[in-house]
Order: C-alpha cells, then structure tokens, then sequence
C-alpha cells in the first residue's frame, strides 16, 4: 500500500515540477483560479467571504477558499495548497483501502483499489491544479466511509461523521448541494420505514437534522447579507446561461459564446436584489432557464446530455496540452464541441493536431475502463451488494448527470474517479463468487 502511495505521491510532484519548469505558477492556475486565491485573501485579510468589490460572495461557497487560507496566511497560497492537496491524494487512497478492505474483507483488493484512484490520469492532473475538485473528492469519500461504519453498526455519532462530510462536500462546491439535499430526503423516508430496525431510526434522523441546519445556515447567510435566499446562485448562472444560452445558440445557429455575452450583458443591468418593479438578477435567470426547458425540452436534454457525454468520456489529453502551454487556456476544443457537436471537434482534432489527437487516443485506453468496469452488469449471482458500494455508485451517477451542459468536460468526472472505483469494486456483483463477507460490527 505504501509503495503505490508513494508512487502516486512521486508522479504529482514530477508533473508538478516539470509543469512548473515549463510555465511557472501559471502552470497549476486555471481561469477560476484566481476567483478562488481572491476570496482566501479577502478571508485572511478582512476576515469576510466577499468578493473584490466587497459583496458579500453568493456565487461561490468558501469550503476551497478556506482552505487556500490556511496557506495564504503564511504568503504561500499555492505552495500550501498544492501540499495540502498531495496530502489529501495520500488520504483519498487511504480510505478507498479502508472502505474496500471492510467490505470484502480482501487487503489486496483494497490496495488494488487504492492504486488505481492513486494512478488515474484525471484525478491526477486536477490534484495539482488550484481547483476544488480533489477537495470535493476528499469530501465525499469521507461521506461513504462514514456511512459506511454507520450501516454496519447503527450509530449516531458515524451518522454525524456523515452528515458533516457532505456538507462540507456542498461547501466546497455547489453542485453537491443537491445531492446532499436528496440524500437527507432519503434519509428522513428511510427512518419511518424501519420500524423493525429502530437501532437506525435515531441516526437517520441526526443525519437529517444536521444536513437541513448546516444547509439552512448559508441559506440564511446569503438572505440576510445580500437579499438572495438561495444557496448559491452557480444554479441560476447554470439554468440562465449553460441552459437557456445553449439552446437560444443552437436555435438560432450562433456561437454560443457570443449568446453568453449578450446573455450576461442582459443579465447585468438587472438589480442583485429585488425591487418593487422589479426582478432580481438571480430570478430572472432562474426564470429564463425554467422557461426555456419547458418550452424545448428536447433540445435542452440534448445539449445536456452532449455535456455529460464529454464528462463521461473526455480522457483530458488537452488539459495535459495546457499545463504545458502547448494548447490554448480557453476556446479550443470544448467551443467546438459545443457548436458543431463531438464529431466535429474529433474530426478536427484528428487533422490539425495528431499530437494531441494521438494523446487523446492513448489516454482513452486508461480512463475509459473506469467508466466501463463501474457500469458492466454483473449477471446472476448469489453476492449482495455492498450499501457503501450503492452508495457510491449513486454519487457517482449524480455527478456524471450533474456534470452535463455546456461546460461538461473530465474536470467533472475527476472527483467521480474515487467513486467509480467503488462501484466498480462493490456495486457490482461478481458472477460465480460467494456472498461477501458483511461489514464487521466496530468493537
């Protein structure tokens, strides 16, 4: 276990190094990047989660941000934060093993799974990038592991271990939010349908009580600051802008990103809060975005589900372009595969860059099988399936359909690598094996 730690450890920091050579601190900066090092500074500064003008922030949520804090308080945002994020590489293969080991009851499975979340391309890419995706993976392996220990021995305080890891999965990006908020509705159900299981009745209900007082808080937060009751207005931008923009640029045949301007622009001369005649900004997009699904479904599912076929299957040989400088920051690919579709931008990929092309190709090969060993059935089989695996696999699957629209891409499969690899170990059940082995109760 150790030597595939340290040899996942040893290919960040050779990557890191050689990228760092090649471009400098611009190497591990994406265009979010610097939103995030700008909101730490205003929380190691003015002790406040605002942004440059000095509103309070609505868009994003301050878990990465804090945690860029702790280095920026010392001058060494990113140096800080590129350690911190190896060693939450190291604690991400640690619980994968962890969870894997209690379930099977197999040390070498565990390693084997350890060491391919360890070694996996995109994940590892993005855990030397200023970006929150290995941070949000940390947060929801955490979740698993958690509940895990809680489904093998009814307990309120590993219910609690679990609700506060998926908040903190919520706070460090929005797109958990909706997860976590499912997961406390199934929760709240599941507890009134297990009255011959009482012993899980009561954690169910603090892991309920916890997730609604930790949503609700930021809820008030923003309503009482800044006069939006929401819990981030990323959803509005996302129904307004990846929803509404990119059906009214394939409707009308236009490049997308010349609707988004416009669209923003729009946007812009609207208040942030509500007035008497007026809509806020935030419900106008909400509006727009809403109006627009209803009004083209199809085509909306379309674009979404174009979006969560890249997520899927991007293997992310042009974000390796990119650390090196060998491919542009913005545009490129991603435009193209929103205006003219997938093919179109792998025809082009194919004639104009066979380097990248051929990288792409390669790449596929690793990243692929992730995608398909957690989706393949597993036939008949007397072996159960494993609640953590479950589990997983359904965080898993959010994230994928989550990851969808226009700025789907393998950025947003890489905090779903942990997971795949869970489901792929413990959601599928294995033809011709025994039944696996139950969790061991916690002595």
């Amino acid at each position: 276990m150790l030597r595939w730690i340290a040899l996942a450890v040893a290919l960040r920091v050779v990557l890191g190094a050689a990228a760092g050579v090649t471009r400098g601190e611009a190497a591990f900066l994406q265009q979010d990047s610097h939103t995030y090092l700008a909101l730490a500074e205003s929380m190691v500064v003015e002790s406040a989660f605002a942004s440059a003008t000095g509103e309070l922030e609505v868009f994003r949520t301050p878990g990465y941000p804090f945690l860029i804090s702790l280095g920026a308080s010392f001058g060494a945002a990113l140096a800080v934060t590129l350690a911190i994020q190896l060693a939450l590489t190291v604690l991400l293969m640690s619980l994968v093993f962890a969870i894997v080991e209690r379930a099977t009851g197999s040390s070498a499975t565990g390693r084997l799974a350890a060491a391919a979340v360890g070694l996996e391309p995109t994940l590892l890419l993005w855990s030397i990038q200023i970006m929150p995706e290995t941070l949000l993976a940390a947060t929801l392996l955490a979740f698993i592991w958690s509940a895990q220990r809680s489904f093998g021995q009814p307990s309120a305080g590993w219910a609690a271990a679990a609700a506060f890891s998926l908040l903190a999965a919520a706070y460090v990006k929005p797109i958990a939010y909706p997860l976590a908020g499912l997961l406390m509705i199934v929760a709240g159900v599941w507890s009134f349908l297990l009255r011959s299981q009482p012993g899980f009745r009561v954690p169910a209900w603090v892991f309920v009580a916890i997730c609604a007082t930790g949503l609700g808080a930021w809820h008030v937060r923003n309503g009482v600051g800044a006069g939006y009751w929401g819990f981030s207005t990323q959803i509005d931008h996302a129904l307004y802008l990846s929803g509404a923009g990119a059906v009214r640029a394939r409707l009308e045949g236009e490049r997308y990103i010349d609707v988004r301007q416009r669209m923003l622009a729009a946007a812009a001369d609207l208040p942030a809060t509500a007035e008497p005649d007026r809509l806020s900004r935030f419900q106008m997009m909400r509006r727009i975005g809403w109006r627009t699904f209803w009004s083209e479904p199809l085509t909306f599912a379309s674009v979404h589900v174009a979006g969560m076929v890249r997520t899927l299957l991007d293997p992310g040989a042009v974000e390796y372009f990119r650390l090196f400088g060998a491919y542009p920051d913005n545009g490129g690919l991603l435009g193209r595969a929103v205006d003219r579709g997938v093919l179109h931008a792998a025809w082009e990929l194919a004639t104009h860059r066979p380097a990248l092309w051929w990288s792409t190709v390669a790449l596929s090969i690793v990243t692929w099988p992730y995608v398909m060993f957690a989706a393949w059935p597993g036939g008949h089989t007397q072996a159960r399936v494993q609640p953590a695996g479950f589990l997983a696999a359904v965080c898993a699957v959010y994230l994928l359909i989550a990851g969808g629209g226009v700025p789907g891409s393998s950025r947003f499969r890489a905090p779903a690598v942990p997971l795949l690899v869970l489901s792929a170990v413990l959601a599928r059940p294995r033809v011709g094996h025994a039944p696996l082995p139950s969790p061991v109760p916690d002595r």
